[in-house]
């Protein structure tokens, strides 16, 4: 599956992560962190009905398909995450 990513973008590309999680500062903080490295071309926040969930929609500019796998370590790597794309 990752060779199959790595060929159905080229790179630079300009990609939009989807994180979703616990509405809690420690979650809104640590994914904040991961994504403030770069430049934010686009940034959405939605709370969930209840309030429990927020979500994330952030785009940035990826240089390589190494580079997205690094991101998408750190953000398994979140506190609180219950999904993302």
């Amino acid at each position: 599956m990752e060779n199959k990513i790595e060929e159905m973008l080229s790179f630079p590309v300009i990609y939009t992560f989807k994180i979703v999680g616990n509405n809690s500062s420690e979650f809104i903080n640590d994914v904040e962190d991961i994504v403030n490295k770069k430049q934010i071309l686009d940034k959405t926040i939605n709370l969930s009905s209840s309030g429990k969930y927020i979500s994330f929609g952030i785009t940035i500019e990826i240089e390589s398909y190494e580079e997205l796998k690094g991101y998408y370590v750190l953000i398994k790597g979140v506190k609180g995450l219950r999904y993302y794309l």
